[in-house]
């Protein structure tokens, strides 16, 4: 921190007897990571699920952004693309979402064929994985 900031923070600071209230406190909201509109519609998933208050919920999202975790599946939905985590317990469609999260590859073999996708090369490895996968072209 410079000067400048250090003095910028000492005479735009609120009064001593508002510090820490947080109930004028503001959430600042980052730009999104990935600037690209998100559209599962080519691989489409749809999860049904019941939260904590019994509410049912449908989340549409890709199914290729399936990842597990412990007792947990991750994936990012419609519309933001935004990764959300949902408990294996809750979800109510569970058997069509492991048939799906069955169908994708290792973390290993995810590596192997985004190193050649970004870089535009190809080995026959890669070749195989994508025989094997053919919706990760």
């Amino acid at each position: 921190m410079g000067l400048f900031d250090l003095l910028r923070n000492l005479f735009n600071a609120p009064p001593a007897g508002e510090l820490g209230s947080g109930a004028d406190s503001v959430r600042t909201h980052r730009a999104p990571r990935n600037p690209m509109p998100f559209d599962p519609s080519k691989y489409p998933i749809s999860v049904e699920y019941e939260n904590f208050l019994g509410e049912q919920k449908t989340f549409v999202g890709d199914w290729r952004s399936l990842r597990t975790r412990r007792h947990h599946i991750s994936l990012s939905v419609a519309p933001t693309g935004q990764r959300i985590t949902l408990s294996q317990d809750r979800i109510q469609n569970l058997a069509e979402v492991a048939t799906a999260v069955a169908r994708l590859p290792s973390g290993q073999q995810r590596r192997i064929i985004a190193f050649h996708k970004n870089r535009g090369t190809t080995s026959p490895l890669y070749e195989s994985l994508l025989d094997n996968f053919p919706e990760w072209r």
